[in-house]
């Protein structure tokens, strides 16, 4: 989050994590199945004070020239066990509040669209951590930048 971009799939990005197969990521997530925690931090945006998100938009581009690519992204709240023992940095209880499908990806244009955000789950509540999802129906690189328009409740 923030104001770093980052490419999937090239050899100089982080790693990626697998939130599951299904159409929306999963809800939950054991820390100790992933790659390895120092790899993991970077996708954790912690919410220190309680916020009502009031939109989101993401900037993307693709790699391929003449294959073009669709992106799907899911902005989640999740509750994050931060009580330093075995758990700790497990997410549970993740609600989708934040949705957007990009056609048509590819190198030659920098693509811009605003999420859909449900307003039932808009209030964030203190200590949870928010994470943004991207889903790609093809193979190549792609980058994302997520800028996320809140007010502290």
């Amino acid at each position: 989050f923030g104001s770093a971009g980052v490419v999937f799939g090239a050899t100089d990005s982080i790693a990626e994590i697998n939130f599951g197969n299904g159409a929306d990521p999963a809800l939950s997530y054991d820390i100790s199945a992933g790659v390895d925690s120092l790899q993991q931090l970077v996708y954790y945006w912690i919410i220190p004070d309680a916020i009502t998100v009031l939109g989101c938009s993401v900037l993307l581009g693709g790699s391929a020239a003449s294959t073009a690519v669709d992106l799907n992204f899911h902005l989640v709240s999740y509750d994050v066990d931060t009580d330093n023992g075995g758990t700790s940095g497990d997410l549970s209880n993740g609600v989708i509040f934040g949705t957007a499908t990009v056609t048509d990806v590819h190198e030659d244009a920098i693509k811009y669209t605003n999420m859909v955000i449900n307003s039932t789950y808009a209030d964030i509540s203190a200590g949870k951590a928010l994470m943004m999802f991207v889903e790609s129906t093809g193979t190549e690189d792609v980058s994302a930048k997520m800028t996320i328009k809140y007010h502290i409740q």
